[in-house]
C-alpha cells in the first residue's frame, strides 16, 4: 500500500514535477511525455497561469503604456484556447506550465531593474524553447 502524503508533501511533489518539466522545455529536451492532463486539471492550471500573467501585468508592466492587466489575462486565455484546439493537449499543458514557471522570473527581473535587455533575452529564450517544444510535442501526439 502506498504511503499517505500530507498536503504540503503532495504540493511539494507537484511543484518539483512542474519545475522539472519546465526546465526540460527550457533546455530543449522535452518531447511532450508526461503532460497528459485531464480537462479539469488543464482548466485549473490554465486559470492559475492567467492569474500569474495578470499579476505580472499588474505588478511590473513591461512598458508604461502596456495593456491593462485584464486584457493581458484575456489574451493569454485566448492563446491557451487556440493552442488546445490546434496543437493538442500536451502542447497547451507545456505552454501553461511554462507560463506558471516563467512569469515569477519576469516579475523578479523587472523589480531588480533588469527589465530591459535581460528580460527581453529571457522572453526570447522562453519563446524559442516553447516553439521547439510545440513542434516536438505535436509530432509525438500525432504519432500516438
Amino acid at each position: 500500500m502506498p504511503e499517505i502524503q500530507t498536503s504540503p508533501q503532495a504540493m511539494g511533489g507537484l511543484v518539483r514535477a512542474m519545475l522539472a518539466h519546465a526546465w526540460s522545455i527550457l533546455s530543449f529536451k522535452h518531447h511532450g511525455q508526461g503532460l497528459r492532463l485531464g480537462d479539469l486539471s488543464l482548466l485549473i492550471f490554465g486559470f492559475v497561469a492567467v492569474l500569474f500573467v495578470f499579476a505580472t501585468a499588474s505588478i511590473t508592466p513591461s512598458s508604461p503604456d502596456g495593456h491593462h492587466p485584464l486584457v493581458a489575462g484575456a489574451i493569454t486565455a485566448a492563446i491557451f484556447a487556440c493552442c488546445f484546439t490546434f496543437c493538442g493537449r500536451a502542447c497547451v499543458a507545456g505552454f501553461i506550465l511554462m507560463t506558471i514557471a516563467t512569469e515569477p522570473v519576469s516579475i523578479v527581473l523587472r523589480l531588480v531593474g533588469l527589465g530591459g535587455a535581460v528580460d527581453t533575452a529571457f522572453t526570447l529564450w522562453v519563446l524559442v524553447a516553447q516553439l521547439v517544444f510545440f513542434f516536438r510535442a505535436a509530432g509525438a501526439e500525432s504519432r500516438a
